[in-house]
C-alpha cells in the first residue's frame, strides 16, 4: 500500500486539476422521489467512519426503498458489516477498477462524506447523476449540490449535514452502535477471564490506546504519561486491570508502555488477540476507556462505553468522543495554551507536522498530566 503522504500528494497535484476540468460539466440533482440508487463515499479512517453512520442510518430511514451501497476501502470496508442499514460495499482499490469504470452514472445520487479528498468527489461525479459533498476547494466545484463545512461544530453534526440538500434536518443524539453476535460477546468474556484469572463481576476493566493513526502520530500522549496513569489507577483499585488495546502492528507500542510501569502483573496487552467483531464486543465489559484521538475512541463512545479521550493537535468540538457530555463521554485538552493547535484541520487536508515536538510527541500533548486524567478516572468509576 502507499504511504499515506504519497497518497495525498497525488490526491493534491493530479486529483485538484482533473476536478476543474470535470467542474465545466455539472450533473443535476434528481428529484427525491425518482432516487432509487444511492452511494455514499467514504474512503479515509476508522473514526470518521463511524462518525458517518448516523448520517446514513437516518438516509434510510427517509429512503426505506432506495438500495444504499457505501464506496469504502479495504481498512475501513468492515464497520460497514456491523450495521443493517447499509445493502453492499464497494471497494475503491485497484482490482476493483474494472468494475468501476463500467459504472458510470450507475447511482442516482451521490453522497460525498471526505471532507478534502479530491478523488472523492472524482468518484461520485463519474458514479453518478447527482452529487452532494462539501464547497470547499476545487472539488466544490463539481457537485451538483454544495455544504458548507462548519468547522466549528462535532464531526458528527457536519456529516449529517450534507442531508440538507435533500430537506433532511438531522442533529443525531448519538453515535450507531454496531451489531455483534452474542457469540462473539461470550468468546471475549471467556478470554478476559482467562487473562485477569477472575469472574468479570470481580474486575474494573480499564481499556486504554496509545496509539495513533500513522497520518499525525504526534498527536499521541506520551508512553511515560500512560504507564504512569496505569500505576496509579491500579494503585487505588486492587481489582483493576488495565488492557491496553491495539492491532498485531501496536503491539510494540503497547509493550513499550508495560516496560516503563512498576506494577506489570495487572496490565494485559490485547494487541492482536482480538478479532474485529471481538473488539467490538470489548467496550461491553470495559469500566472505562481512555484514548489517544483515534479510531478506537470514537468505537468505544459508538459502544456506550465511558470514554476519555486526549487531545492537543485536534479539537474535541470537532472530533470528541460524542457526545462530549460530561456522563459518558469525555475530552481533555490544553492546546489552547499554545498558539499552533489545532495544527490538525481535517476538512482542509492540512496535517502540518508539529513543530513543537516535547518528549516525543506534540508539546499540547504533554500538558495533560497523569494526575489529570487520574482524578477524572476516579470521578468516573
Amino acid at each position: 500500500m502507499l504511504n499515506v503522504s504519497f497518497q495525498r500528494a497525488l490526491d493534491r497535484y493530479i486529483g485538484g486539476p482533473l476536478c476543474i476540468g470535470y467542474s465545466f460539466f455539472h450533473g443535476a440533482m434528481p428529484p427525491k422521489d425518482s432516487i432509487k440508487e444511492i452511494l455514499v463515499v467514504r474512503l479515509w479512517t476508522l473514526g470518521e467512519t463511524i462518525l458517518t453512520l448516523p448520517m446514513i442510518k437516518k438516509l434510510r430511514q427517509e429512503f426505506p426503498r432506495a438500495k444504499i451501497t457505501v464506496l469504502a476501502r479495504n481498512r475501513n470496508k468492515n464497520i460497514f458489516k456491523y450495521v443493517d442499514f447499509v445493502d453492499e460495499v464497494l471497494l475503491f482499490e485497484k482490482e476493483n477498477f474494472s468494475t468501476l469504470l463500467k459504472m458510470r452514472g450507475h447511482y442516482d445520487l451521490a453522497i460525498d462524506t471526505e471532507p478534502y479528498l479530491r478523488v472523492s468527489g472524482l468518484l461520485s461525479r463519474f458514479l453518478a447523476k447527482g452529487q452532494i459533498g462539501f464547497d470547499h476547494g476545487a472539488r466544490g466545484r463539481i457537485y451538483s449540490e454544495k455544504v458548507h463545512y462548519y468547522d466549528m461544530k462535532h464531526a458528527a453534526k457536519v456529516f449529517c449535514d450534507l442531508l440538507e440538500p435533500l430537506g433532511i434536518k438531522y442533529t443525531p443524539e448519538k453515535l450507531v452502535s454496531l451489531n455483534v453476535s452474542d457469540a462473539d460477546k461470550t468468546r471475549v468474556a471467556a478470554k478476559l477471564m482467562g487473562l485477569t484469572k477472575k469472574p468479570l463481576n470481580e474486575t474494573k476493566l480499564i481499556g486504554m490506546h496509545v496509539s495513533t493513526a500513522e497520518s499525525a502520530e504526534y498527536r499521541a500522549w506520551p508512553k511515560a504519561n500512560f504507564a504512569e496513569l496505569s500505576d496509579m489507577l491500579l494503585a487505588k483499585y486492587d481489582n483493576a486491570f488495565v488492557l491496553l488495546t491495539g492491532t498485531e502492528a501496536e503491539n510494540k507500542a503497547n509493550n513499550a508502555v508495560i516496560k516503563l510501569c512498576k506494577n506489570q502483573d495487572r496490565i494485559i496487552n490485547l494487541a492482536g488477540l482480538l478479532g474485529f467483531p471481538e473488539f467490538i464486543s470489548l467496550f461491553s465489559y470495559l469500566d472505562l476507556y481512555i484514548s489517544n484521538d483515534t479510531g478506537p475512541m470514537h468505537l468505544s463512545a459508538a459502544q456506550g462505553a465511558k470514554t476519555i479521550g486526549l487531545f492537543g493537535p485536534n479539537l474535541p468540538l470537532r472530533f470528541g468522543p460524542y457526545p462530549v457530555d460530561n456522563k459518558t463521554n469525555f475530552a481533555i485538552y490544553h492546546g489552547d495554551k499554545l498558539p499552533c493547535s489545532p495544527c490538525i484541520n481535517v476538512h482542509l487536508g492540512k496535517f502540518r507536522k508539529c513543530s513543537c515536538i516535547k518528549a516525543g510527541t506534540a508539546e499540547c500533548m504533554t500538558l495533560i498530566t497523569p494526575e489529570e486524567v487520574c482524578n477524572l478516572a476516579e470521578s468516573i468509576l
